[in-house]
């Protein structure tokens, strides 16, 4: 029911994910979900890229960011609402670890290639992306 009413409040209000792919949000399984939300994630940073190489405006940058922040987040909140304990079952946990730590190095990559002035909101992207990896660590690596 939860997330019949998430997904409800996205659609007609705007509200939560608005540049996340429907088809993510419309996914049933929770774990599926969170692999997508991870494929379009890295889809975007490719996206963000090609963007900022090709010179187009600053908000559409910025936007491929913030989407690849939300991605991250519908992921872990994905797994989290399958209300499976990770260091129990740990198959999707850590393959959403992996492929976080590998977008964090693409993430980290374009802070390089980019200009000073956009750094500090692909940083600020880092940071939120970091939490949110070392929470998938922390519950795969947790006794309980």
């Amino acid at each position: 029911m939860h997330r019949v009413i998430l997904f409800i409040t996205a659609a007609i209000l705007g509200f939560g994910f608005p540049e996340v792919p429907a088809s993510v949000v419309a996914e049933r399984d929770l774990e599926k979900r969170s692999e997508l939300a991870l494929k379009a994630a890295d889809d975007q940073i490719s996206a963000a890229v090609k963007a900022y190489t090709d010179g187009a405006e600053p908000k559409v940058f910025e936007q491929h960011i913030s989407t690849i922040e939300e991605l991250a987040r519908l992921s872990m909140q994905s797994l989290q609402d399958t209300g499976k304990q990770a260091s129990k079952k740990p198959k999707y946990f850590k393959r959403a670890e992996l492929k976080l730590r590998a977008l964090l190095r693409r993430m980290a990559t374009l802070s390089n290639d980019v200009s000073v002035d956009d750094r500090p909101r692909v940083e600020a992207a880092m940071k939120s992306m970091t939490e949110i990896h070392e929470k998938l660590l922390h519950d795969i690596m947790a006794k309980k």
